[in-house]
């Protein structure tokens, strides 16, 4: 506040007041002038004291005398606040010139000081959001986001908007895990546009993920197409209505998003293995192998994407080992019924379990091969160590399937 609007407080002060809370009020003012704002406190408090008594014994104080009164208080606490290096008391007095200063334009009904009392809630606002960054630093969200909501409703109390406290405001809000306030906060930033477009995307997704997170799903959906709607989609946002579709089971058209962020060129390894993984819940083995592959071509050492063609080649497996199982049931069929006469047909299926069992094994084989790719780069994975020790037995290789049971007893 500027020395003009100091000493007009000073000066504006009458000598005319009868009543003890007049001598504290000029008192107050009298220690303003000189900047001996505890001296103010003491004399404000004093005051107050005064005018409460006043109002239980039902005597009206006049309206001049109660602007003036909650002028100066909240004047007086701003500036002790300012001076103030504990949080926790700085707070306290931020509060009481809050209360005082909202109090005043309650009473003030000739605007008096309208144009100084706005001027300290704009100041009293910075020092709100200091706080509020305070906080934040100290990673208190919850209070980080009071302070940050305390300054934005004393910028619309004097009038005024400012954008980059709503930013603050919103990501306290999302940390602090108030899902509301941030969405409101959030909806503001980007419907005004607030900062540039790489901060707008920011805006959004966090946007999403507060509906997310509150359980509003639908919405988050919702406003994801509201978003990458028209010729310009966002390969961020359209990640981030994958996530949410694959976490509501919406694997078709989780698939579908995917496969329209590959052709938009983004070439992401940790994409591609999760489409292999959707592919492989749907059934389709030949895209899923195709997708954990391309994810390797991109890294090498992503271990679920091994394990993922491993666990695909494992099917095939059981495949071939089922049908073997069909022939040889067929075969013990053939042999107590009509032994003799059908014995070329017994023969056409021994022979076929022969090839099975040969391409039984190369697939047990090729799937370790993947495994054990897995096993090297993630060596206390319980799947791939539990598929390993069943290819191993399967493969008679009972030494190595006791070594990696002895492994799996540790985990």
């Amino acid at each position: 506040m500027n020395m003009k609007v100091v000493l007009f407080l000073a000066l504006s002060l009458t000598s005319g007041l009868t009543f003890a809370q007049g001598k504290f009020i000029t008192d107050a003012g009298i220690a303003i002038n000189s900047s001996d704002f505890e001296e103010a406190k003491s004399a404000i408090e004093k005051a107050e004291a005064e005018i409460g008594k006043k109002e239980s014994a039902g005597e009206k104080i006049e309206d001049k005398d109660l602007r003036k009164f909650w002028r100066y208080k909240e004047h007086i606490f701003l500036r002790l606040a300012n001076n103030q290096p504990d949080t926790l008391l700085k707070q306290n007095y931020l509060s009481l010139s809050k209360e005082a200063a909202l109090k005043y334009f309650e009473v003030d009904k000739s605007k008096y000081y309208e144009t100084e009392v706005k001027e300290d809630m704009a100041a009293l606002s910075v020092l709100y959001q200091n706080v509020g960054v305070e906080y934040f630093n100290k990673r208190d969200f919850v209070n980080a986001s009071k302070m940050f909501e305390e300054s934005i409703a004393l910028n619309k109390a004097c009038g005024k908007e400012d954008f980059k406290l709503y930013h603050n405001a919103a990501f306290s809000a999302i940390y602090a895990k108030n899902y509301d306030a941030a969405i409101s906060y959030f909806n503001v930033l980007i419907a005004n546009k607030y900062n540039d477009q790489n901060s707008l995307v920011t805006y959004k997704r966090k946007l999403v993920h507060a509906y997310s997170e509150q359980g509003n799903k639908e919405m988050a959906l919702n406003k994801l197409t509201e978003f990458n709607s028209g010729d310009s989609i966002n390969m961020d946002l359209l990640k981030e209505e994958i996530a949410i579709l694959v976490e509501m089971n919406k694997t078709d058209d989780a698939l579908k998003k995917m496969d329209q962020l590959v052709k938009m060129g983004y070439k992401d390894a940790l994409t591609l293995e999760n489409m292999g993984i959707l592919y492989d819940q749907i059934g389709d083995s030949k895209k899923a192998i195709a997708s954990y592959q391309a994810a390797l071509q991109i890294d090498s050492s992503r271990a679920n994407s091994y394990y993922g063609i491993g666990k695909v080649i494992c099917l095939d497996y059981n495949t071939i080992n089922q049908e073997i199982n069909v022939l040889n049931k067929e075969n013990e069929n053939l042999q107590t019924v009509h032994p003799n006469k059908e014995q070329n047909k017994i023969n056409a299926n021994s022979k076929l379990v022969a090839e099975k069992e040969k391409a039984a094994i190369a697939k047990a084989q090729e799937a370790l091969e993947y495994i054990e790719k897995a096993l090297f780069y993630a060596p206390n994975d319980k799947d791939a160590l539990t598929l390993a020790m069943q290819i191993y037995k399967n493969l008679g290789q009972k030494e190595k399937a006791a070594a990696v049971k002895e492994r799996l007893s540790h985990l």
